[in-house]
């Protein structure tokens, strides 16, 4: 009875050693967080004008990127975009828009779902690229 306790125990441990594993690998073959470094992640909002009124909306993160040599901001976004539509940047939901722009000493990349829901998930993958 106790030997299989420590079995399971044990198998329990390994089957959470493993997910954790893959979690924090999820952005191995990504170039933000692998190959770029990101510095910070912020959620990203934008304000809608609807005639009398104006309302602020939650879209997704704006991650920035440390500028490198040679990096421009075409090739980040040209990278991401084909990263994210090959599944090798995972951030949760499927149709993310990628919008990469200069930034001072590096680049502003917005992540943007299709609404709340998935801004929030794309923000909460976001935040695991900080390292």
């Amino acid at each position: 009875m106790v030997f299989r306790k420590i079995v399971i125990a044990v198998a329990l441990a390994v089957v959470t050693a493993v997910s954790a594993g893959a979690q924090a690998a999820q952005f191995d073959r990504c170039s933000i967080g692998g190959k770029y470094l990101v510095r910070s992640v912020l959620p990203y909002s934008f304000y809608e004008d609807a005639g009398y009124t104006a309302y602020r909306e939650f879209r997704g993160a704006d991650v920035f990127v440390v500028a490198q040599p040679g990096l421009t901001r075409e090739w980040l976004q040209r990278v991401l975009t084909y990263q994210i539509a090959n599944g090798e940047c995972d951030f949760g939901v499927h149709d993310v828009s990628v919008s990469v722009l200069s930034a001072g000493g590096g680049f502003s990349v917005r992540l943007i779902g299709r609404d709340e829901k998935a801004a929030g998930v794309i923000l909460q993958h976001a935040q695991l690229l900080v390292k």
